[in-house]
């Protein structure tokens, strides 16, 4: 392990001088970025992705990596800026809701994870998953109805497409009824 953090470090090293050479290398520069972020040094990671965006204000991927870093590190109010720009960067990406939904459920903001999982449309690769993870939430939070509902979604044959296949077969009602039990309905009667 220490043989692997020295090297990170020297390839660090090695980025910061070819930055020095060449200061508008985006590429470099979101590697650096992506580097410190693996050896936790998470202020010089958002400098870093700052400073691509300076040079890029339309690089998504740095977007949305400095909104999910932002995110994870409690710095909700800056991550908040960086999901709004994102989706005025690209406002028909539809994974960005799914990123920002991931990353806030991470912080442990549901009610938040849960409003940018319902803006996934259907269309996203993410969608099924989206929609699952709205449902386990719902469940969390006590609102079973709703977290069937959601789960309900993502096992309609006539939504499931070439992106939905996993829940919509008979895993779906294993699913359910798991979720059920997690939220004490161990009857596991059909909601009315």
């Amino acid at each position: 392990a220490s043989r692997r953090a020295e090297r990170s470090r020297e390839a660090v090293e090695r980025a910061r001088h070819v930055l020095a050479l060449r200061f508008d290398d985006v590429n470099s520069r979101r590697g650096l970025a992506a580097m410190l972020t693996d050896l936790g040094k998470i202020d010089e990671a958002a400098d870093q992705y700052r400073k691509v965006l300076a040079l890029d204000p339309f690089d998504q991927g740095s977007i949305l990596r400095l909104a999910e870093l932002l995110s994870a590190n409690g710095r909700l109010e800056e991550a908040r800026t960086m999901w709004d720009l994102a989706r005025r960067a690209a406002p028909d990406e539809p994974d960005v809701y799914e990123r920002e939904g991931r990353a806030l459920l991470h912080a442990n903001q549901k009610e938040a994870a849960l409003a940018a999982y319902q803006q996934v449309p259907q269309k996203s690769r993410y969608w099924a998953q989206a929609t699952y993870l709205a449902g386990l939430i719902h469940t969390e939070k006590q609102r079973y109805k709703e977290g069937e509902n959601e789960f309900c979604k993502v096992a309609d044959p006539k939504r499931a497409t070439q992106t939905t296949p996993v829940f919509a077969d008979r895993k779906f009602f294993s699913v359910r009824d798991l979720a059920r039990l997690y939220g004490g309905d161990v009857s596991l009667s059909p909601s009315q």
